[in-house]
């Protein structure tokens, strides 16, 4: 996966209304005019309801860090 810069993250992860549905959250970064690595990262997110910024956060180390492993 291509380099999510996280400041850009966590102004859009800070800009919406919890809880939050990935499709919710991928929206709001495309308003955001977030850069595609951000938008693609968020659109790896497993789908379902999140229930504050933390959440997803740890959902978005887990992706991360799951795709360093596979290298």
């Amino acid at each position: 996966m291509a380099y999510a810069n996280p400041v850009e993250i966590q102004v859009i992860l800070a800009s919406v209304d919890y809880p939050v549905s990935r499709d919710t959250l991928v929206v709001a970064a495309e308003d955001a005019d977030a850069d595609e690595s951000v938008i693609a990262m968020i659109q790896e997110l497993p789908d379902g309801q999140y229930e504050t910024q933390t959440e997803v956060k740890e959902a978005l180390d887990a992706i991360d860090s799951s795709d360093s492993d596979s290298r």
